[in-house]
């Protein structure tokens, strides 16, 4: 549940509150003496906007691929995908076992070097994919393992159009660092 410690900033579009969640948190680690935090991770099929820096968090090739490559520091892992699992498994142990290739990749890559992950609670965009619950809990913990910032992206499943007020609501123990929104704020 919100516990009111948020502070809000506004911009006009989701595209542009994914790219300026990008901007706090790099600059979050920055001020807190880690400024070699700077990479971001993100699933395939996810779709974050049409700026610059949201289109690099994206990674589904329809919505960037005329635009050239994407910078450097964003790392894309596969959505959890239960119903056709690739590791033979179904439900929650199929997307634990994706929440763990994620702590992989932070390993990996290097803690000290991940800013943060973002991700869309519900990935509509890329098919309608819907982890378990487990999930995103497991998502979180990870994150706060390895002090890598976790933002999620409400643009599409903010303001009720789940079932509660925003998606990351269904899942246990789960408190974002940022949560961008933009369409259900207004209505639109």
């Amino acid at each position: 549940m919100l516990d009111g410690s948020y502070v809000t900033f506004f911009s006009t579009s989701g595209s542009e509150a994914n790219e300026a969640a990008l901007k706090i948190a790099r600059q979050y680690h920055i001020q807190n003496g880690h400024p070699g935090k700077h990479k971001f991770i993100s699933h395939y099929r996810g779709y974050h906007g049409g700026t610059s820096g949201a289109q690099n968090i994206s990674a589904t090739p329809a919505f960037k691929g005329k635009f050239g490559s994407s910078s450097p520091g964003f790392i894309h892992v596969l959505p959890p995908y239960s119903y056709r699992c690739p590791f033979g498994d179904s439900g929650s142990n199929c997307d634990l076992i994706f929440a763990e290739l994620i702590d992989q990749v932070i390993l990996r890559e290097e803690a000290d070097t991940v800013a943060g992950i973002i991700l869309e609670p519900f990935l509509f965009a890329g098919g309608c994919i819907i982890p378990s619950k487990e999930y995103l809990t497991r998502v979180s913990e990870i994150c706060k393992e390895h002090d890598v910032l976790l933002i999620v992206d409400e643009v599409i499943t903010g303001f009720g159009r789940t079932g509660k007020m925003f998606g990351f609501m269904h899942s246990e123990d789960v408190q974002p660092d940022i949560v961008t929104m933009a369409k259900g704020l207004t209505s639109a």
